[in-house]
């Protein structure tokens, strides 16, 4: 199925989800099941289809509220950003790199900005973005204390899906209105239950119908706090559409394991209105779907990688000093 046609279903369903959300849903997942080109949107509406049979199902609260209370048009963009540009038509770019070059390709991306120094490093940033996508990577999860630097360089990649991980304190009236404008980025605000500003900046967002989610992370210690129920009732009274955990260094295979056990638990149960997602072995599983094998990759502020996935540290390859071929060659070599 094509972008066209995609998008078309999709802006109708949109528009017809505001007087009959639940009906106006299920015709355009069934649309797309019987249309689906390619792994990726095969699987994604299969997969729907299946959660949407159970008419309680908190997904269509979900979906009802974010239709009345997201610009359209934004969630439009953001949608095809990800179903489309990323894991559709990139994808292809991918697997024909991964067949030619003999290294694995990430379908995504994490990199915590250097806010201290990202004025001098703004365009080698860019290029990194660039280098990116002649990979087939359009999906890019970025942290930063300074989301507004970032809006810039999000609007020289249109056909890319930025997901800004970042403090409530950086949701100010100066940025809601950039934010706003930017139909491919996805503010995700740090959350805490103990912390009051996280539910004041998802308010500030909502007020202006940006589309946003929010993650937290855990060690090795809190990570039997994650349940089928928590906290995924406490990001719904938020509005988050996602809810997304992510491990922090050094947890153990047990913490992660037994955290996303509780992830695919609560999201296959379907009783809160945001999607519970974890930041790495979803992601995995998503490339799992695009590629023959997953991989994972992040970096930190100096460049170095941090999140590693079938592959071995190697110190000698940092972000500003290497391009991503030649990383992905050191990580990911087939």
């Amino acid at each position: 199925m094509n972008r066209t046609l995609i998008e078309t279903f999709l802006n109708k369903a949109l528009r017809d989800m505001h007087d009959a959300p639940e009906r106006s849903i299920r015709n355009f997942i069934e649309l797309g099941t019987h249309f689906a080109d390619g792994r990726f949107q095969k699987e994604f509406f299969e997969a729907a289809q299946t959660m949407l049979q159970d008419e309680t199902s908190a997904y269509y609260r979900l979906v009802t509220d974010t239709i009345h209370n997201v610009n359209n048009s934004h969630l439009s963009a953001f949608i095809m950003n990800i179903l489309y540009d990323s894991c559709t038509l990139a994808a292809r770019t991918i697997r024909q790199t991964e067949e030619k070059e003999h290294f694995d390709i990430p379908w995504s991306i994490y990199l915590h900005i250097d806010d201290q120094h990202f004025d001098v490093r703004r365009e080698a940033y860019s290029e990194i973005f660039e280098n990116a996508k002649a990979l087939g990577i359009h999906t890019f999860n970025l942290f930063t204390n300074k989301p507004e630097k970032l809006l810039p360089l999000a609007s020289e990649s249109l056909d890319c899906a930025f997901f800004l991980f970042c403090d409530p304190c950086t949701i100010t009236d100066s940025i809601l209105y950039k934010l706003a404008a930017a139909h491919n980025v996805m503010p995700v605000i740090s959350f805490n239950d103990s912390d009051p500003q996280t539910a004041t900046a998802c308010a500030m967002l909502r007020e202006q119908k940006i589309p946003y989610s929010v993650y937290m992370q855990y060690s090795n210690d809190d990570a039997s706090q994650i349940s089928d129920e928590y906290p995924w009732c406490d990001a719904e009274q938020m509005h988050a559409i996602m809810t997304i955990i992510i491990p922090k260094d050094h947890c153990s295979k047990k913490a992660t394991h037994d955290v996303y056990q509780s992830i695919r638990k609560a999201r296959h149960n379907q009783e809160y209105a945001t999607i519970p997602w974890d930041g790495v072995s979803d992601n995995c599983y998503m490339d799992s779907i695009i590629s023959d094998r997953s991989c994972i990759i992040g970096f930190d502020a100096d460049g170095k990688a941090v999140t590693l996935h079938n592959g071995a540290p190697h110190p000698n390859v940092n972000l500003f000093h290497n391009d991503l071929k030649q990383i992905f060659k050191a990580y990911f070599e087939k």
